[in-house]
């Protein structure tokens, strides 16, 4: 059994991830309250458990869909150790995948604004994973 420190680099981007996700979810209800004519969004809480709080970590994601939802399989790809573990699976339909996508745009906008262009690491072999993800079955 391995501890880990609050301090460490995971707890750090769960906690960053967290923020994030609480900033989307609180202009999503925002919407939500203007579109029922309901000014009083202070009554609707989200309830996230602890274990939830810390988060999944996932470097893949792979995509379906059919003509009423979308599944998002989120993995972990080790690299050294062939395929990928699916750790969550995700099932929206198509209005809340492309309300997804929004709020991703205007994250990474935000993300980019402040810490400046994310590096997607083309080349595979500067970037163990992407070769790892290569190689995967998934």
């Amino acid at each position: 059994m391995h501890l880990f420190s609050p301090f460490t680099l995971a707890t750090q981007l769960a906690i960053l991830y967290f923020k994030t996700c609480y900033f989307c979810m609180h202009k999503m209800i925002k919407r939500m309250a203007q579109a029922n004519n309901n000014n009083d969004e202070k009554n609707f809480s989200i309830d996230i458990s602890e274990e939830q709080f810390l988060g999944v970590y996932a470097n893949l994601v792979v995509i379906s869909h059919s003509s009423s939802e979308f599944v998002l399989d989120f993995a972990r790809v080790m690299p050294g150790h062939p395929g990928a573990k699916v750790v969550s699976r995700i099932v929206m339909t198509p209005d809340h995948t492309k309300r997804l996508l929004l709020a991703l745009r205007d994250n990474i906008q935000r993300y980019e604004n402040s810490y400046g262009e994310i590096d997607l690491h083309e080349n595979a072999e500067d970037n163990p994973f992407i070769s790892a993800v290569s190689k995967c079955d998934a």
